[in-house]
């Protein structure tokens, strides 16, 4: 448990992780072999969501690695939350469970509007 703990809070660089631009990040999830993931809780994916998007939130700790399990690690992982802070400690988790490219849209899904 510890070990979770100390990946939430973790607030280390990763080499895997790149926070990109709604533009960027647009061009990213265009692409079939990318897997979009809103991490938010269902009642705000629910009021809105990027078009795609599975929800898996960050704050149902045990399912949220349940689903990451579930992915193909070497396959590019686009993540979101609301303004950013979730998708972060997402993107730290899924880097240090070994996802190869985590791209976490920057500003979160506040930006995505603009």
């Amino acid at each position: 448990m510890n070990y979770l703990i100390n990946l939430f809070k973790s607030r280390a660089s990763n080499p895997n992780i790149e926070v990109i631009e709604k533009s960027e990040f647009k061009k990213r999830i265009a692409n079939s072999d990318v897997k979009l993931i809103d991490v938010r809780t269902p009642l705000e994916f629910n009021r809105g969501h990027i078009e795609g998007a599975s929800n898996s939130n960050i704050f149902n700790k045990n399912k949220f690695l349940k689903n990451l399990k579930s992915l193909n690690k070497k396959n590019p992982v686009c993540v979101y939350c609301q303004s950013g802070n979730r998708s972060r400690m997402a993107s730290k988790i899924m880097a240090d469970l070994g996802f190869e490219r985590v791209y976490d849209l920057k500003g979160g899904y506040a930006n995505w509007g603009l």
